[in-house]
């Protein structure tokens, strides 16, 4: 017999009333809803149960609802589980700014359930559309791309793609038989082991090494990895670029500058395939920081001491130059760096 995972609502709300009023309605249309009354109890469910939605009072145990978004803001990004307020009334300026943050979507009191039920089944669906899409374009991605990619899990490469095999001089490839340091020169590369281990342990979710040689080749490759799960059975994705400065300073033979000298000069590379994120400057990358944190154009002018024009004029570079449409598409592209 086969069992359907039921959707599984976090609903944070200290509010007996308005809590058990929810948990009928949800248990009643076939959801799971688990129930916390502080930010901290909320994350710690956010790792355990992994829900599909999240449902948060506008105000809690003193904090508004858009602090505690920002609080949960890592946890949400990395999972990109929804993020649901509840507001008292309908308020312009509040769903602007709750927008501009991130949130997804707004329930008003009163509450109506066919439109709380309705609106929830809504945001579950575009997720498994996105989700569907998502993986689609990945795996045409991972077969097609001219940039090598390996999958690895628990220190074995589980698959490779076509580039990867050209550059690594791959005819036949076994999954889960093979490890990097049998393509790749990592014997004397703590950094490259340190980096690898640290990112499928959990304790990094990006990491990334210039300057690997494939082995029996004068080739050097910058290796990028990010982690897609962790836990008993890591696992990442690396992708491996190969470092056109770095090979013809070896195809040249210029001994007198020598990897290491040119790493150390190009440490400010950016590490991710969009390239002209290094190209902000300091002051963009600044305010896109705060914008991550949930300061308002106003809110940053004064703490950094400049116009409002002036923010908002470095947050439409920052959109420009990270290919955006948006304060918060350019924030995922920017916040790790």
């Amino acid at each position: 017999m086969i069992t359907i995972k039921k959707p599984l609502i976090l609903l944070i709300e200290c509010d007996k009333i308005i809590s058990k009023y929810l948990n009928q309605i949800f248990i009643t249309q076939n959801f799971e809803i688990v129930i916390v009354t502080d930010v901290y109890a909320a994350i710690r469910k956010i790792i355990e149960c992994s829900p599909d939605v999240i449902i948060c009072n506008t105000v809690l145990n003193g904090y508004t609802g858009f602090q505690i978004y920002n609080l949960l803001e890592n946890s949400i990004l990395t999972t990109g589980i929804p993020f649901v307020l509840i507001m008292k009334e309908f308020n312009e300026v509040d769903i602007e700014m709750g927008l501009e943050l991130g949130i997804d979507n707004f329930i008003f009191q009163p509450f109506y359930e066919n439109r709380i039920i309705k609106k929830v089944n809504t945001i579950l669906s575009k997720i498994d559309k996105h989700k569907a899409l998502e993986v689609e374009r990945f795996e045409k991605l991972f077969t097609h791309s001219p940039v090598a990619i390996a999958e690895i899990c628990n220190n074995r490469i589980k698959r490779v793609n076509r580039a990867f095999r050209d550059l690594a001089g791959i005819k036949e490839f076994n999954a889960n038989q093979y490890h990097l340091e049998d393509y790749f020169e990592m014997e004397n590369n703590m950094l490259l082991k340190n980096s690898l281990q640290r990112c499928l342990k959990g304790l990094d979710s990006v990491c990334s090494v210039k300057g690997i040689q494939v082995k029996n080749s004068d080739v050097y490759v910058d290796l990028y990895m990010v982690q897609i799960n962790k836990g008993v059975n890591s696992c990442a994705l690396i992708q491996f670029v190969e470092s056109e400065e770095i090979n013809r300073i070896v195809s040249n033979g210029k001994n007198d500058w020598s990897i290491s000298t040119y790493l150390q000069a190009r440490k400010r590379m950016a590490i991710t395939e969009n390239e002209h994120i290094d190209l902000l400057t300091d002051r963009e990358i600044q305010i896109t920081t705060l914008s991550a944190k949930g300061y308002q154009i106003k809110e940053i002018a004064d703490k950094l001491g400049i116009s409002s024009r002036t923010v908002e004029k470095h947050r439409s570079n920052v959109m420009r130059k990270t290919g955006t449409s948006n304060i918060i598409e350019a924030i995922n592209k920017v916040v790790d760096f």
